[in-house]
C-alpha cells in the first residue's frame, strides 16, 4: 500500500492556518507524491510554477516560494525544522523562518512570501541524507472572482 497524503495533524483547516503542511510518500513507481520531486529542477519550475491544492468550499491556486532538501531532526539534535512553522507568533518570527527557507533552496523563484501570506508546505521523503525530506513552499494566490 501507498498510504496516503495527509495533512499534519497540528495544522488548522476551514479556516486555515498561516502554513498548512501536506505529507506524502515519494513511491518509486511515480506515484503519489513522487512528481514533486521534479521541483528539483528549476526548468520543471519554470514550466510548473503554480499549483492547485482546492479545499472543500473553493478552489485554490499557490504560487511556489521555494524548493528545497531538509531532514526530520532527532529529539536532541539541533537544525532547522521547518515542520514547526505552523503560525508566526511575529514579524520576527516570520521573518527567521523565511531567511531558513532562503539559506536551503535550490533556486530562487523570484517569489517572496510576507507574513499575512497563506502557506501551503507539500513534503515528501528525499535520500539525500538519513531521514531526508524534499520540500515544496507556495503561497496562497489571492482569487481574482468566480474564475482563475
Amino acid at each position: 500500500m501507498s498510504g496516503v497524503p495527509f495533512i499534519d495533524g497540528r495544522c488548522t483547516v476551514e479556516p486555515y492556518g498561516q502554513n498548512t503542511i501536506v505529507y506524502g510518500h515519494h513511491m518509486r513507481d511515480g506515484t503519489m507524491f513522487a512528481s514533486l520531486l521534479r521541483y528539483a529542477d528549476e526548468a520543471y519550475y519554470r514550466a510548473h510554477p503554480v499549483i492547485r491544492f482546492d479545499s472543500l468550499t473553493e478552489p485554490r491556486q499557490y504560487e511556489i516560494v521555494a524548493v528545497f532538501r531538509s531532514r526530520a531532526y532527532k529529539k536532541g539534535e539541533t537544525g532547522f525544522r521547518h515542520y514547526n512553522f505552523l503560525n508566526a507568533q511575529s514579524a520576527e518570527d516570520f521573518n527567521g523562518y523565511i531567511a531558513n527557507i532562503r539559506a536551503l533552496r535550490l533556486y530562487d523563484t523570484g517569489i517572496e512570501a510576507c507574513q499575512d501570506d497563506e502557506l501551503l508546505t507539500l513534503v515528501t521523503c528525499d535520500y539525500h541524507t538519513e531521514n531526508g525530506q524534499f520540500v515544496v513552499l507556495a503561497k496562497k494566490l489571492k482569487s481574482r472572482g468566480a474564475w482563475w
